[in-house]
């Protein structure tokens, strides 16, 4: 061109110059050590002899970040380190401290191309830990290693189900029903032993007993039966208690003297037809427990079952 110009050829690096003749050399990515060019200066005179200019690259090591994250205690969470860092492409990764130490595990999981190495920490908090733990962690390329820098974890304990209303309601109502059951099973078999004393024969009983959910939440005119309700009062409510399951034998229905094998059934079905909260119709049925078995009659006074 028509102004001065200096050229250089390098094998590891390039060169650029403006116009004020200046020359900006820029090492390749990675590159450290000791490098030089050769140029020549233009003008009226002529082309001078050619000069070399020797540069020493100093690499830099990287800059690893400060980092905030949050968990729950007994959970992992993991970090991504080399995001927000500057001086990559990176080679390692490194914990420097946990606090407190006892508190907490850090762990360094590396991944990406062998020439794009990423890294990130996973900590997992103890069970029934709650509050900070603080990681330092460095970072190094080919130049060294950068100062440590700090991943903070807020750490927040899960509730203890204990103390929940709705969980210890729940696990009552739990026992509660379970407790029930065993009662009125044992109520059933009772029952039905009961029917077998002095038994020369097996007999076949039908003991199931039916009751409605609904009696106790309809409401109804003076004078007038309950609607669903039985003109005799016979049908059963579900506000019968166990006590009297327990302590009454229920009505049952035999086919009468039948050899030496028997079934029977025994236990309480309430039926419903409207739904208890909204009053709408609604068929359901519930039983606090149903028995059922089959008898043997080895001898007069001596049944299997």
């Amino acid at each position: 061109g028509g102004s001065p110009l200096m050229a250089a050829v390098l094998a590891m690096s390039s060169v650029s110059v403006p116009s004020q003749v200046i020359a900006v050399y820029t090492p390749e990515a990675g590159y450290q050590g000791t490098d030089t060019f050769q140029y020549v200066a233009v003008g009226p005179g002529g082309t001078s002899a050619p000069a070399t200019a020797t540069i020493q690259v100093v690499g830099k090591v990287p800059m690893a970040q400060a980092i905030t994250a949050v968990a729950i205690d007994g959970q992992p969470v993991s970090v991504e380190l080399t995001t927000a860092a500057t001086g990559g492409p990176f080679t390692a990764a490194t914990v420097t401290s946990v606090s407190p130490a006892d508190q907490a595990t850090a762990t360094i999981i590396a991944g990406g191309a062998a020439n794009a190495r990423t890294f990130r920490l996973q900590v997992t908090p103890k069970a029934r830990f709650s509050g900070t733990i603080t990681v330092g962690y460095t970072l190094a390329n080919a130049f060294g290693t950068s100062t440590p820098a700090i991943v903070t974890v807020t750490v927040t304990a899960r509730p203890n189900p204990a103390q929940d209303a709705n969980v210890r309601a729940m696990s009552d109502a739990q026992a509660e029903a379970a407790r029930r059951f065993s009662r009125t099973q044992l109520g059933n078999f009772m029952n039905h032993a009961e029917t077998l004393h002095g038994a020369d024969c097996a007999r076949s009983t039908n003991g199931l007993r039916l009751g409605s959910t609904d009696l106790p939440y309809q409401r109804h005119m003076p004078g007038q039966p309950i609607e669903g309700s039985a003109p005799d009062g016979n049908l059963r409510t579900s506000r019968t208690t166990e006590a009297s399951a327990r302590d009454e034998a229920p009505v049952e229905a035999s086919t009468g003297c039948g050899g030496k094998v028997g079934v029977w059934a025994g236990g309480t079905i309430n039926i419903g037809t409207r739904d208890a909260i909204t009053g709408r119709s609604k068929v359901s049925a519930t039983t606090s427990g149903v028995s059922a078995g089959v008898d043997l009659h080895v001898a007069k006074g001596v049944t299997l079952g």
